[in-house]
């Protein structure tokens, strides 16, 4: 999926196949937010009236660089696992469900968890980095949101299938969905006070 055009790839979305979806979606409105972010620290850094926050960009930038990785192989991990995921639902046997359900929870989870800590970075930068370029941190604060909130729908859509083989991971899975959304809503709106 990362390997195609924005058009190609909005045009795979908008087709009858199943991938790329919401959870795919999520990853990718996530890694828009931490390029941002990227995009704040490295327009800050080419300015040296602004060398007093340097060190922080440059070690924003390198942290934020991972974490785009990151999201933007959870597109393509979202697609193939889902894959599996339907190929589970056809055996109609609850075990093979609910381990492909683990699988395909944990991607966007992940991402929720990147978010969080992206957003991090984004509130770090505001004040100490280009204040031409406030409002990018603002968009970026709102994609990271998005991303997140997006991929609890992913995980909600999960539970199901793992409670039927797992209660107390499903339990554990949604405690942990609200804490990583609890983390990054807390951040946004400290951004946005």
């Amino acid at each position: 999926m990362t390997e195609k055009t924005i058009r190609d790839f909005m045009d795979e979305l908008k087709s009858e196949k199943p991938t790329p979806g919401g959870g795919g979606v999520s990853a990718l409105t996530s890694a828009s937010g931490v390029a941002l972010i990227m995009m704040v620290a490295n327009l800050t850094l080419k300015h040296q009236k602004y060398e007093d926050w340097h060190a922080l960009c440059n070690l924003t930038r390198n942290k934020a660089e991972s974490m785009l990785q990151e999201l933007i192989n959870a597109v393509d991990e979202d697609a193939e696992i889902f894959g599996s995921l339907m190929e589970a639902y056809k055996t109609k046997d609850d075990m093979i469900i609910g381990k492909a359900s683990i699988d395909a929870a944990m991607t966007p989870l992940y991402v929720m968890q990147i978010s969080a800590q992206a957003l991090e970075l984004c509130y770090g930068l505001l004040g100490k980095s280009n204040p031409n370029l406030e409002s990018d941190l603002y968009v970026a604060s709102h994609c990271l949101k998005a991303g997140m909130e997006s991929s609890k729908y992913s995980i909600d859509a999960n539970l199901p299938g793992i409670e039927r083989i797992d209660p107390e991971m499903a339990k554990e899975l949604k405690s942990n969905t609200a804490e990583a959304l609890k983390q990054g809503i807390e951040i946004v709106n400290k951004i946005h006070k």
